[in-house]
């Protein structure tokens, strides 16, 4: 209402105090631990959250609240209650925290990333009484943020990522979170890259310019959830560089064999309790995995693979943190631009292909169908005679199913 824009959430605060009786009057679920419990309840287009009131009064309820711009309420007569000088704060794009005996940060250590998170994506800026109480709850109680639940610091960071990622990581090194909350990027810090390729200096460096190209791409796009992908991508897309730093034996120069595997593999482990949607997950695990296949020796072959084991969708955003990962360092970004060209040309053939069949399988011939024909028994033989019917359909010399029957009699 204040900043009179649309809004998807909406929050309601009941006079009742236990969670399992406002559950059971309207069918809700309980969500969380005590003392954070909250109801939730599908409502036509909307997921109401209903909190049981702190205090005897809404004003004391608002006075557990975070921050001045969260701790207003309106009540049934759309009348604002403000006692904290929420509007103002709005009005002036001013982050502050609600005046209260008891820091809210001891009630709950995620607000603090919630504040980065807010300042980052609103583009409000951190009263300064605010920044001082932040940084020296952070400095005191190192231990109690490396504790935020995983489920919670990943809630805070797919919001984060899925808007201004950039931003949002800078304020978590500005504020000396890096350590406690993302430890495995921080690793990333004083890891040395060859100049030639990496003249922006060490790992961290660079992954900061590639999360910046990534924020540019973000703001020019619609979907939110391959934002996420690309924002988590980019962040995590060197991870593996510490445990895989080495000296190239020919060129003696600082290379990281299977970095892309060994980041894979980190990310997993350190997003998985996140508990993130699953397919948000894979598709960033598979753009770390395949990330330098775009700047590499790219065929047609390449694409077919790269299509079918990670699907068309995140293989058009794999070129998409190539080029901002190329950005983020010497800028080359030929070798991608012209490896999109043959990945472009290849779905089109695919799909064109494809989507002509009655049936709309995935290939023009499956496996039974070739195994059938060439009188063969199953076996990795199969896998490949399918490869080679995907890269001859990809380069458009199959467009039918005839086409491709007639391909396999002459198969050798």
């Amino acid at each position: 209402w204040v900043r009179k824009r649309p809004s998807s959430d909406v929050d309601i605060v009941c006079s009742e105090s236990n969670p399992e009786i406002i559950a059971s009057k309207i069918h809700g679920a309980i969500v969380g631990k005590p003392p954070q419990q909250i109801v939730t309840k599908r409502m036509k287009e909307h997921l109401v959250e209903i909190i049981p009131m702190r205090g005897m009064c809404i004003e004391d309820d608002l006075r557990h609240r975070d921050f001045t711009i969260n701790a207003m309420a309106a009540d049934i007569n759309g009348e604002i209650i403000d006692p904290f000088g929420g509007v103002r704060d709005v009005e002036s794009n001013t982050l502050r925290l609600v005046p209260a005996p008891v820091l809210p940060y001891e009630d709950d250590p995620v607000r603090v990333l919630r504040l980065l998170r807010f300042a980052s994506f609103l583009g409000y800026t951190i009263e300064e009484e605010t920044r001082e109480r932040t940084v020296n709850f952070i400095k005191n109680n190192s231990d109690r943020i490396r504790a935020i639940p995983k489920e919670r610091l990943g809630k805070e960071f797919i919001n984060g990522f899925a808007h201004k990622p950039f931003d949002f990581l800078k304020l978590i090194e500005d504020y000396n979170l890096l350590p406690l909350i993302l430890p495995e990027v921080e690793a990333l810090r004083g890891v040395k890259q060859s100049p030639i390729h990496h003249p922006e200096g060490d790992v961290l460096a660079h992954t900061f310019l590639t999360l910046h190209e990534a924020q540019s791409v973000i703001r020019q796009n619609d979907d939110q959830t391959s934002d996420i992908v690309l924002g988590l991508a980019a962040l995590l897309h060197d991870i593996g560089k510490p445990a895989s730093t080495g000296i190239h034996p020919k060129l003696d120069r600082i290379s990281f064999f299977g970095h892309e595997s060994a980041g894979m593999q980190i990310a997993s482990k350190m997003i998985t309790p996140w508990a993130m949607p699953e397919e948000i997950r894979t598709s960033v695990l598979h753009l770390i995995n395949h990330h330098m296949q775009p700047s590499q020796t790219f065929t047609e072959r390449t694409a077919v693979k790269l299509i079918r084991r990670i699907g068309a969708e995140n293989a058009k955003l794999l070129f998409v943190l190539a080029l901002c990962d190329a950005r983020g360092s010497s800028g080359e970004v030929g070798s991608i631009v012209g490896a999109r060209a043959i990945f472009e040309g290849v779905m089109d053939n695919l799909v064109r292909a494809e989507s002509a069949q009655q049936n709309k399988s995935q290939r023009l011939l499956n496996g039974n169908e070739v195994m059938e024909m060439l009188n063969l028994k199953p076996g990795p033989g199969i896998a490949q005679i399918l490869e080679d019917l995907d890269v001859a359909t990809g380069c458009g010399t199959l467009q039918t199913k005839e086409d491709a029957l007639l391909w396999l009699k002459a198969y050798s």
